[in-house]
């Protein structure tokens, strides 16, 4: 069983309308959950991406924690597994976010690294590695 914080819900299903699968990580994460046990909490200051969410793991069949608000105020509410953050592309964003959390024995995986991550890159964090897909996957290991 694992706990997963994701930062960012399902932005559409209309993959023209934005970017194909944008935000979908969390049917992964939820069907994982669903058949090996945990938690997904999953945070956004957008109602209707929220709302896409939550259709998904009915239809899927997963259990979802939603939040609605900006995921700082709720990031070290407890002890997660997994941090996924996925929100907008604001370093500053990221660098608190990841800030808040970095004390954690967990994994930190953040996506379009290259671009959200750009402040955190500069701290270099040890047992991170970057892998070269999209705009960077980066997997942060913080665990002991």
């Amino acid at each position: 069983p694992i706990k997963v914080f994701q930062v960012g819900a399902i932005e559409s299903f209309e993959g023209m309308r934005w970017r194909m699968g944008s935000g979908w990580s969390d049917m992964i994460w939820g069907e994982y959950i669903r058949d090996h046990g945990g938690e997904l909490t999953v945070v956004d200051i957008n109602i209707n991406h929220l709302g896409h969410s939550t259709l998904a793991a009915c239809k899927l069949g997963y259990e979802i924690n939603t939040i609605y608000g900006d995921a700082i105020e709720y990031i070290d509410a407890q002890d997660y597994d997994i941090y996924y953050l996925d929100g907008s592309n604001d370093p500053d964003e990221t660098l608190n976010q990841y800030n808040k959390i970095k004390h954690t024995s967990s994994i930190v995986i953040i996506d379009d690294y290259n671009i959200k991550g750009t402040l955190i890159d500069k701290i270099k964090p040890q047992n991170t590695v970057v892998h070269d897909v999209f705009e960077g996957v980066a997997v942060i290991d913080l665990r002991d």
